[in-house]
């Protein structure tokens, strides 16, 4: 941008952080690849220079889409390799909710307890609504990746009515947690809150039609749900963040049923993802998708769903 090369051009240390910061925050919802070499020159020049507090903002903003990008073995080396005092409080929270992901994905249910325990110890006293709904949405994830999935639904519900800024996010997983339940209608509720968020970018362009595929799924339109999770499933795969793309295609697979080659495609590549994140509960709902007869999980959802 304009302000970056400005900020380059004269050696305007802190000008150039802020841009890099500002501009990788944009990217990051469209181009990750973009937003991580954005981040990486800044953490550079902040260590460089002795920045501290930009060391930790692009550390931190690093480690998360690092997450995204399903390689967590990264996050967690980077997490220990961490100094003491490397990252101010908001952030050794938002890595703590992390771990909990990470634990809870990998079939680490203790850990994965622990953690959100530490979380809600942390909120005490908390009374901003986004903090506490972001609290929320990772017990919601928690859940829905532990299999309890009314819990998910109710967590993911609350947050998103407690914050206009993370209603979209939420809404997802209220849609996920939903399709899973093979209940079409807070599928539709959930999606008209993310199009009525009406955030901007390739991540949340991504999410809205996954939820659209998974709702014409049970709608029982199998080939608009099917169009929908290819679309979906392309924009994830694009933009390299794994592990929506996983989730959006064990959804496929288990939605439209394996008897459909392209949900059948899908499923072998969410058991490699799965597979390459350790992320067995996962890996066990998927074969779960896969055991059915063909066509049976169609006509339950869609039956599901009918008024």
């Amino acid at each position: 941008s304009g302000a970056l090369a400005l900020a380059e051009r004269h050696v305007l240390v802190a000008s150039e952080l802020r841009a890099r910061s500002w501009l990788a925050d944009l990217e990051s919802f469209d181009d990750p690849s973009i937003a991580q070499a954005l981040r990486k020159t800044g953490l550079e020049l902040a260590r460089r220079t002795g920045d501290r507090e930009s060391v930790s903002v692009f550390t931190f903003d690093m480690i998360s889409e690092t997450y995204d990008a399903g390689d967590w073995d990264g996050v967690l080396a980077t997490i220990d390799a961490l100094e003491e005092g490397e990252l101010v409080f908001h952030q050794q929270e938002h890595l703590n909710d992390l771990l909990a992901l990470i634990a809870a994905y990998r079939g680490d249910a203790a850990t994965a307890g622990e953690r959100l325990a530490m979380g809600k110890a942390h909120l005490a006293g908390v009374t901003h609504p986004t903090h506490l709904a972001s609290y929320r949405t990772v017990v919601a994830q928690v859940a829905l990746a532990e299999g309890r999935l009314e819990e998910a639904y109710t967590e993911a519900t609350a947050a998103a009515a407690a914050s206009p800024r993370l209603a979209h996010a939420a809404s997802r997983l209220v849609a996920r947690a939903a399709a899973w339940m093979g209940d079409g209608e807070h599928v539709r509720e959930a999606l008209d809150r993310m199009v009525a968020a009406d955030r901007r970018g390739r991540w949340f362009d991504a999410g809205r039609r996954t939820v659209r595929a998974a709702l014409a799924s049970l709608d029982g339109e199998r080939e608009a749900a099917i169009a929908g999770y290819l679309d979906a499933a392309a924009l994830w795969r694009d933009a390299g963040w794994a592990v929506e793309l996983g989730l959006c295609q064990l959804d496929f697979a288990s939605l439209i049923g394996p008897d459909e080659p392209t949900a059948r495609a899908a499923a072998d590549e969410a058991h490699e993802i799965f597979t390459r994140l350790g992320a067995a509960p996962l890996l066990a709902r998927l074969d779960a998708a896969l055991a059915r007869s063909p066509r049976q999980g169609d006509a339950a959802a869609t039956s599901r769903s009918a008024p």
